[in-house]
């Protein structure tokens, strides 16, 4: 099994499209141009949120 990951691994860059379009690189919202690229940091009450919803759910697989 451990061999078969690591022949797809190995062959996807190799046989994979070398030279991606520049649309394909642009930022994006949701299919949209961006109005303005991210600055800065991330108040950290964003992550803290994020992880104290995510308590729930873990414990609802753990518990499931």
């Amino acid at each position: 099994m451990a061999g078969i990951v690591g022949v797809i691994v190995f062959l996807s860059p190799v046989l994979g499209k070398k030279n991606p379009a520049s649309v394909r690189l642009a930022p994006t919202e949701c299919g949209k141009d961006p109005f303005l690229l991210p600055m800065g940091r991330l108040a950290i009450k964003f992550y803290l949120t994020a992880i104290l919803m995510s308590l729930p759910d873990l414990q609802m697989i753990k518990e499931g």
